[in-house]
């Protein structure tokens, strides 16, 4: 796939909900799954965020070279406290 694709990603203590799409919004692939709470559990959250990434780019067949072009969108439980968001 050669388009520019955008991932977003919206993280919660309890669920989180990621999103690939094309630049013009139709959605290719959706994931739900744990939390991702930067704050209560730094190092899990950053698994889960892999994970959602992996998971959503697998769906659709985009090999791992071609994301580096693509837009990512992520906000996170805990983002907003302290230096966390660094």
């Amino acid at each position: 796939m050669s388009e520019r694709l955008i991932l977003a990603i919206d993280g919660g203590g309890t669920r989180t909900q990621a999103v690939l799409a094309l630049s013009e919004g139709r959605i290719l692939a959706q994931a739900t799954e744990g939390f991702l709470n930067l704050t209560s559990d730094f190092d899990s959250s950053l698994q889960n965020i892999e994970a959602f990434i992996s998971a959503v780019y697998k769906a659709v067949g985009v090999p791992l070279r071609a994301q580096m072009n693509d837009v990512a969108i992520i906000g996170s439980a805990g983002a907003n406290v302290g230096d966390v968001a660094d």
